[in-house]
């Protein structure tokens, strides 16, 4: 049996949070600005261990503000050490059988002689079966597995720094404002995997939409700009629709997302990746889904949410649909934070098609590769389920060694261990805005109308 090991997820971590905080954008900064304010600190002794720290009699200030993570809209879910596997239980539908409470066009029950399914002239049945004829409904069992640890310390210095500080409560002050960075690394780390979870389900939810043919009903990405043109006979760019023509398009957008949210409040087939059974009488039977509108979760691009607040505000969040408080967050940036609002729409992304799904969502010349690239350059929002997609906490932990007797120090070790758990069975929507416009890009619209 292969040995369980845990991914170290450090690497990862830092790399999302360089995005996260605008780190890895690759611009290059002057800093002539700032030459002469940072010399006259340079010109100070500083301490001996942070080698920052001036020996000052001045008044000091902790410049540390605490953050607060961003993505608290995904749901968690706190499960233990014992717990790294959730198992998922769901149930296929059934479709109707034929009556055997009265005769019919297809079979004669009542009639003299006549017996479940066995009757006096033998041969094809003419009535239907007996009362124990078995049609026992088929479970789909889905297995979220998976455990990604890393680390963060904290060392500090019991007495060795005193030196730069005036009297005790500046010490404890520049302490306190250690410890409150450290939290506000903390926050962004859960931040960070909050993102990458979502950003995993995005692209997966496209890799579903690109391949919306051959997967069962599937609608799981939206081309705003393909479904507009296509409703108004225009031919706009996304860029047209979100200046020169910005108020038809939300009056659009208002509409096309009540007629998703409240189709999702229906069991249907259409925004997840419906599994199909075969049972042994060649029957077919679909995982159904359907979201009520408590159970909806919406996303939206802040730049776009507020130039369309006034507007959007008191269509989609009142009593009828959602709650502003509860289900909505607007999204600053989707994968990169920067200035540019281009770079902060945009969403690229690489995700692994798990095996099972992709034999679902490949027919004929339509394929999503094991690896799908996830490209698109205005994503506007995602409408979900909130067991869509889910973070589990399964372990967070803070140690501190004791005082190192020689050196006077000691160090507290952060210790996380999380899983995500994005569940393509349940509805997921990204909504985008693509060019050119083409039906290329939206294969949603004829899906649909139906």
């Amino acid at each position: 049996m292969a040995q369980f090991k845990r991914k170290d997820g450090y690497a990862l971590m830092r790399v999302v949070i360089k995005e996260l905080t605008g780190q890895d954008v690759g611009n290059i900064v002057d800093t002539q600005g700032f030459i002469d304010a940072g010399s006259l600190a340079a010109n100070y002794t500083t301490d001996e261990i942070f080698n920052t720290l001036t020996l000052v009699y001045a008044r000091m200030r902790v410049a540390v503000r605490n953050y607060k993570a961003k993505l608290w809209l995904i749901d968690a879910i706190d499960n233990d050490m014992y717990a790294n596997r959730m198992r998922k239980i769901s149930v296929y539908s059934s479709l109707p059988l034929p009556s055997g409470h009265f005769n019919t066009d297809l079979y004669t029950n009542l009639a003299p002689y006549f017996d479940n399914g066995t009757n006096p002239s033998g041969g094809t049945a003419q009535s239907t079966g007996s009362m124990w004829e078995q049609h026992p409904m088929f479970p789909l069992e889905m297995s979220f597995a998976g455990s990604t640890t890393w680390q963060d310390a904290l060392t500090r210095y019991k007495d060795q720094i005193k030196i730069a500080f005036l009297n005790e409560s500046e010490w404890l002050a520049f302490w306190n404002g250690i410890a409150s960075q450290k939290n506000n690394d903390i926050e962004l780390q859960k931040e960070s995997w909050n993102r990458m979870t979502l950003l995993g389900r995005m692209a997966l939810a496209c890799a579903m939409g690109d391949a919306s043919s051959a997967v069962k009903g599937a609608c799981t990405k939206v081309n705003l700009t393909y479904e507009f043109n296509q409703y108004f006979g225009t031919s706009y760019t996304s860029a047209q629709l979100r200046t020169t023509y910005l108020k038809e398009f939300l009056e659009f957008f208002i509409s096309t997302f009540k007629d998703y949210s409240d189709l999702m409040e229906r069991p249907s087939v259409f925004f997840h990746v419906a599994p199909v059974y075969t049972d042994s009488n060649s029957e077919d039977h679909v995982i159904l889904r359907h979201t009520p509108k408590d159970k909806q979760r919406f996303m939206l691009f802040g730049p776009f949410w507020r130039k369309a607040e006034a507007m959007i505000m008191p269509e989609i969040f009142n009593d009828g649909y959602l709650d502003f408080d509860k289900q909505f967050e607007a999204v600053d940036f989707w994968q990169n934070c920067s200035t540019s609002v281009a770079t902060r729409a945009a969403f690229k992304t690489d995700v692994t098609v798990p095996g099972w799904l992709e034999s679902l969502i490949t027919s004929g010349s339509t394929k999503v590769d094991t690896k799908y690239s996830a490209n698109f350059a205005y994503v506007l929002g995602v409408l979900y389920d909130v067991d869509s997609i889910m973070v589990s906490h399964q372990l967070q932990s803070v140690e501190t060694s004791p005082v190192e007797a020689r050196k006077g120090y000691y160090t507290s070790w952060y210790t996380f261990a999380k899983n995500a758990i994005a569940d393509p069975t349940e509805n997921f929507i990204v909504f985008t805005m693509e060019d050119p416009v083409t039906e290329n890009n939206s294969k949603t619209t004829k899906k649909s109308e139906k």
